[in-house]
Formats: structure tokens, C-alpha cells, sequence
């Protein structure tokens, strides 16, 4: 007998991890463990180290769609190396986008969901040391803490009054339960397509950003869709892993030495690039971002070119 349980991983920790680890103790037979159509890294995540506590690598068999990720465990892939959001967003394109609003322009644009410590400090570094173009999406709450959380903020009593202060709104009046009512999960995020005349280059913030993964979500495919250059704070070899799709990145024009690195050590790269980006005069930074641009227009034919069925 066969028994199959769905795990869930957020912020690249297992969501329900007592949990399962109960589940786990007390079934017998053979196991499948399904990530949901979610990419998140086994290894990263814990769940290998408990399968290996548990001796119960060799009865337990796990699907997911990481196919960058080796295990020492029996695993079924996806058979399409392109995540599924990319064709869920690209039947949400074909029914059409939402007209583009005029407002005034900057260089960079980033527009977070759900908060954690990663996400809302790179807001606030942003918000304090440059003028973008920042969305938040509104949930009532605050974030959880990591044992990461000292590396990323120097002053957390500052942090935390930033926070509670509201300084950031959503650009649509967007709150992160919007995204979850039935059929629905797009639309939030694909509005938001509506502000791509105002900024040039967006800095997009991933779902799953430590461990061996590949996991392209809407938030990548966005601005692809929005024919933007971007910065992606992921994984490491994010952009390499892109390039293997088929898509082309901005390393002729832009330092992406940063994509060798994750967590902290990745955003600490790319902090002196966005600082560039800004500092450049406008006859530096014209050329670059026409430059890039074609890089971005490219990327969004061959995206057409993968999702067509």
C-alpha cells in the first residue's frame, strides 16, 4: 500500500514539519511525498535530513519539479524543465494585459507579496538609499523572525518602527489574500503590469531563494512578460539556470557576478549594482538600458516560442 502526503515548504523552511515528521513515524508501507508543484529545495527545506534520521530513505519517494536538484532518494520529476507558471501566465497574456498608467519614472522598480525578513529588508534598504518605484502588498502583519535576522538588519528597533510606520503601500491596494481567492492567484500579480511605464529595470525577489533549486514563479515571469530587464535576489545560479531555458541575461552590460551567491551574501552583491545603476549619468546609463532592453525584448519572444502548445 501506497500513501501519499503533501509537504509545504515557505521561506524554504517545511511549513508543517512536526507534522509530518508525525505522519512519517506512523504510517507504514511505501510513501509519496508531493511538494505541490512547488520547487523549494529538499535539502535546504530539512526533509532529507529527517528521512535520513528516520531511516526511511529507501520506502519514501518525493515529487517535485527541482530538476536541478540530485537526491539520495527515490524522486519523480515534472517532464518540462519550464516551472508551470510560465504557461499559467501565459494563458492569463493571451486574455489580455492591463492598459499601462502614466506616472513619473525611476530606474528601478520592486513589488513584494507576502513579507519576510529578506523581502522587507531589501525594501527598506531600497526606500532609504534610492528613489524607486516600491509596491507592498498589504496583510496586517509583520514577519517572522530567522536565525538570519542579525545579518540582515543592523538596527532592528529602527526596522521594526519602519515597518509598523506603513511607508510602503500596495500600487493597486492589493493585500496578499487577494491572490488566493479561487481562480484568482494572477490576477494581483499580473496587474501590476500596469506601473511597467514607470520604472526600467525591476529587482525581482523570489519565492525560493536557499539550496540546490530552479523555480521560476509569476515573479520572474512578470517582467518577461513586461519586457523589463531585471535583477533577480534568488538562488545561486539562478540566472545561469535561466540562460539553460533558453533566455538571455544582462551580463555584458551589468556585473550578475552575484548570482554565484544566496541568502545575505547574494543581496550584499547586488547592493554596489543598484547603487551603479543609479549613479550612472544619463549618458551612461542611456546606452546600457537600450542595451538591455533588447536583451528583455528578446526574452519575451522566446518566451512566447516555449509556452506555445
Amino acid at each position: 500500500m501506497t500513501t501519499r502526503y503533501k509537504i509545504k515548504a515557505v521561506d524554504d523552511y517545511l511549513y508543517d514539519r512536526e507534522e509530518l515528521i508525525e505522519f512519517l513515524k506512523s504510517t507504514s508501507g511505501d510513501i509519496v511525498l508531493w511538494t505541490k508543484g512547488e520547487g523549494f529545495s529538499l535539502y535546504r527545506c530539512g526533509l532529507i535530513d529527517i528521512l535520513t534520521e528516520l531511516n526511511m530513505l529507501d520506502r519514501v519517494s518525493i515529487e517535485t519539479p527541482n530538476y536541478v536538484e540530485h537526491l539520495p532518494i527515490k524522486y519523480t520529476q515534472e517532464p518540462s524543465k519550464v516551472s508551470h507558471w510560465f504557461y499559467s501566465c501565459r494563458e492569463k497574456f493571451d486574455q489580455g494585459l492591463p492598459n499601462k498608467l502614466n506616472g513619473e519614472r525611476f530606474h528601478l522598480g520592486c513589488f513584494i507579496g507576502r513579507r519576510n525578513v529578506d523581502r522587507l529588508s531589501i525594501l527598506y534598504w531600497l526606500w532609504n538609499k534610492h528613489s524607486c518605484l516600491l509596491s507592498l502588498m498589504q496583510d496586517g502583519g509583520t514577519y517572522t523572525e530567522t536565525s538570519e535576522i542579525n545579518s540582515w538588519i543592523g538596527n532592528k528597533i529602527s526596522f521594526d518602527s519602519w515597518i509598523n510606520e506603513d511607508h510602503i503601500k500596495s500600487l493597486d491596494n492589493a493585500c496578499v489574500l487577494d491572490q488566493y481567492q479561487e481562480g484568482n492567484f494572477l490576477t494581483p500579480q499580473l496587474n501590476l503590469l500596469q506601473y511597467y511605464d514607470q520604472f526600467e529595470v525591476e529587482l525581482v525577489c523570489e519565492s525560493f531563494v536557499r539550496g540546490d533549486t530552479f523555480f521560476p514563479t509569476e515573479k520572474t515571469v512578470r517582467p518577461i512578460i513586461g519586457k523589463k530587464p531585471m535583477l533577480v535576489y534568488g538562488p545561486k545560479n539562478y540566472l545561469e539556470h535561466l540562460k539553460a531555458l533558453g533566455f538571455k541575461t544582462w551580463d555584458t552590460i551589468w556585473d550578475e557576478s552575484y548570482d554565484q551567491y544566496e541568502g545575505i551574501e547574494r543581496w550584499n552583491k547586488m547592493k554596489p549594482l543598484i547603487d551603479q545603476i543609479h549613479f550612472w549619468g544619463d549618458w551612461e546609463w542611456k546606452p546600457r538600458l537600450e542595451q538591455a532592453q533588447e536583451i528583455a525584448d528578446y526574452n519575451f519572444d522566446h518566451f512566447l516560442n516555449i509556452t506555445t502548445l
